[in-house]
């Protein structure tokens, strides 16, 4: 569990010999209104042809990450070979990562930081308006200091509330 004190978590297996036709499962969950990043600092998992250098579908040894808290969550991505540098968000405050291995071929692991962040999206996703009045509230897109464009796998969320038979203008 990450939290505002332990902001990030470090999983490393990158300095030991997986097992053949191995499964292990890591939920990682951050505070509400928070989202997750995943850094990938080292990757070694076989890819089952040698002769390649990438498998598209990672059908040997993979690091698989879903969207959520359980197995039937959306899945982000499924990743194998060495391919580092790259970074994967959640939508939400958890995630789901999936290790297998095969007996096909033997990896050395990988490593990866997981850190939490505060939601893009803002931190009031619900606004009741019967609380107060004839108020006009303004929404505008996330700003994210620094970067021109959104980061991967955004998904914002409001929900606004009136009394029954108001109307709800949006301009």
């Amino acid at each position: 569990i990450l939290s505002k004190q332990n902001p990030s978590h470090v999983i490393d297996k990158g300095a030991q010999i997986q097992a053949n036709n191995l499964e292990c499962i890591y939920r990682i969950t951050g505070e509400p209104m928070s989202n997750l990043k995943v850094n990938f600092d080292q990757m070694h998992l076989s890819i089952c042809d040698p002769d390649q250098h990438r498998n598209d579908t990672c059908d040997c040894d993979y690091l698989e990450i879903l969207d959520g808290n359980g197995p039937f969550s959306q899945v982000i991505g499924r990743f194998c070979g060495h391919d580092v540098g790259r970074s994967v968000y959640s939508t939400g405050s958890s995630l789901y990562i999936r290790l297998v291995t095969d007996g096909n071929r033997p990896s050395t692991g990988f490593k990866l930081t997981v850190s939490m962040q505060e939601s893009p999206c803002g931190s009031q996703p619900f606004f009741n308006l019967t609380e107060h009045g004839k108020e006009i509230f303004t929404l505008t897109s996330p700003k994210l200091a620094g970067q021109s464009n959104y980061q991967p796998n955004l998904r914002c969320m409001w929900t606004f509330e009136s009394a029954y038979r108001d109307t709800l203008e949006i301009v």
